[in-house]
């Protein structure tokens, strides 16, 4: 009785997201809703079918089947989601027959290992139930997809069957016995199985963290053919982890993963031509490649596109797209994109000038610590610019990105602190904050350096700041030395 309970309360879960169009949804959460559909089906089948009242059984069955519909469209839609696709695709699972087996070999194929414009990496809802006295997990109910009642026969099962055992693990986050399931089926040769071996080395769950191990697995899993591989192995030699770093590698790697639509792969082979990091520098190739990434919704090529078109890389300069494109990578939460956009619309440049849009851009992303929209929300708020003008708030965003490393901001704080700007006034720490800046080569930090020494009549450090801001062409240290007989 409580299994059945159980059952229900999957099915449930299953349809709580009745019309839920946005966002991801699990190969676990596909196939608890397939299984307990399918359960449904036949008991309706088993309890009218051979009734005497055919109607009892039409209306029953085509009920459900009305019921479901619109759950199942927006399964469909999430799960497309949760692979990289657009939900449109799923208009070929509508073709009978052929499409049924379409949508079975496709939505049970694992999603991405990463957050795409859909959002974040789905995890289960529904963990563990509590049914009377008795608590059981979703793995409880789909196991038996995955495995059978015993471990002991697990060498007859194919690799396909064992990488199954491993999702239906790692759903549960069970990463020991997923990473032993895993491990089975990709010594069988199963690519799927030795990808997510790859990607749990690489993070550390289950297993130590490991970079050999996981560019090991990776390469196997590549040279089968599996993008995910090809790119993972791609971004090891690039990044020199686990392999000798190669920028020709990492080119080769991500093209073959590019080649196959794979879009993390097409947005970092953009990037490399742009750079001419193992491969020829081709801003061409960088555009086109950044806009197969961009037309699957990844918000780095979409950042990488709004670049080539803001300064007419390979194609022609187009503020307008260079806008486009830069919007739909900051709404996804790029930050180059949300700092990028706030400069646009600072400036007016592929949209109309605002200087509400642009504070609201430099803030957001402000806030995860990006230095140069953290100087740039100082100054809009030291100014008035967009918000109302607060000096206490200019001197906050001032230090966040003087304490990163900016000049500028630097700069700013140095002269806050001098002047007494929302902020006690204090030489020394405007002295400290000047030097920082100096030391960065910033000629105006330099000048103000010097005055400083000039006013405490250290005329030897004041000397040395104006000459290094003068070599820079800074007119007022030319006149300064001037002035000192120099």
């Amino acid at each position: 009785m409580e299994k059945i309970k159980l059952l229900l309360l999957l099915f449930r879960n299953c349809i709580s997201k009745y019309a839920e169009f946005k966002g991801r949804s699990s190969r676990i959460e596909y196939l608890s809703f397939l299984l307990v559909s399918s359960l449904i089906m036949i008991i309706i089948n088993a309890a009218f079918k051979d009734d005497n009242d055919n109607w009892t059984y039409i209306f029953m069955y085509l009920g459900f089947l009305i019921f479901i519909l619109t759950p199942s469209i927006s399964l469909t839609v999430r799960r497309l989601h949760d692979l990289g696709k657009s939900g449109k695709e799923a208009i070929i699972f509508f073709i009978p027959i052929i499409g049924w087996i379409l949508a079975l070999c496709i939505l049970t194929k694992k999603g991405e290992e990463c957050k795409n414009q859909w959002g974040e990496i789905p995890e289960d809802d529904l963990k563990t139930i509590q049914v009377g006295k008795n608590k059981f997990s979703v793995s409880e109910i789909l196991n038996p997809i995955f495995e059978s009642k015993t471990e002991n026969n697990s060498n007859n099962k194919s690799p396909e069957e064992l990488f199954l055992m491993g999702i239906g693990y790692q759903s549960n986050e069970n990463y020991t016995e997923a990473i032993k399931y895993y491990r089975l089926s990709a010594e069988q040769g199963n690519a799927e199985s030795q990808t997510r071996l790859g990607v749990l080395y690489i993070q550390g769950c289950g297993v130590e963290q490991n970079y050999y191990e996981a560019a090991k697995w990776f390469r196997l899993s590549a040279e089968q053919g599996n993008a995910e591989s090809q790119a993972g192995l791609g971004a090891m030699y690039g990044e020199g982890k686990g392999v000798e770093q190669n920028d020709n590698e990492a080119a080769k790697w991500f093209k073959l993963s590019a080649e196959q639509g794979y879009g993390i792969a097409q947005a970092m082979l953009g990037a490399r031509y742009v750079e001419g990091k193992g491969v020829e520098q081709n801003y061409n190739e960088a555009a086109k490649w950044f806009k197969l990434a961009a037309e699957q919704g990844l918000a780095d090529g979409q950042d990488g596109l709004a670049r080539i078109y803001m300064y007419g890389l390979g194609v022609e300069q187009n503020y307008n797209e260079a806008a486009k494109w830069t919007k739909l990578a900051a709404e996804q939460g790029s930050e180059e994109g949300q700092f990028r956009l706030g400069c646009m619309y600072f400036k007016g440049e592929g949209v109309e000038q605002n200087y509400n849009e642009a504070a609201k851009w430099f803030k957001l992303v402000a806030e995860k610590g990006h230095s140069d929209a953290q100087y740039f929300l100082g100054f809009l708020y030291y100014g008035g610019i967009g918000v109302e003008k607060d000096l206490n708030e200019a001197v906050k965003w001032f230090k966040l990105a003087a304490e990163q490393g900016l000049s500028n901001a630097q700069f700013e704080l140095g002269r806050m602190y001098f002047q007494g700007e929302g902020v006690g006034q204090n030489h020394n720490e405007a002295t400290k904050w000047f030097k920082l800046a100096a030391e960065q080569n910033l000629d105006k930090a330099q000048l103000a350096l010097g005055f400083l020494y000039k006013e405490e009549q250290n005329y030897k450090e004041a000397t040395k700041w104006f000459k290094l801001a003068a070599e820079q062409g800074n007119e007022d240290a030319v006149r300064e030395l001037n002035d000192l007989g120099l």
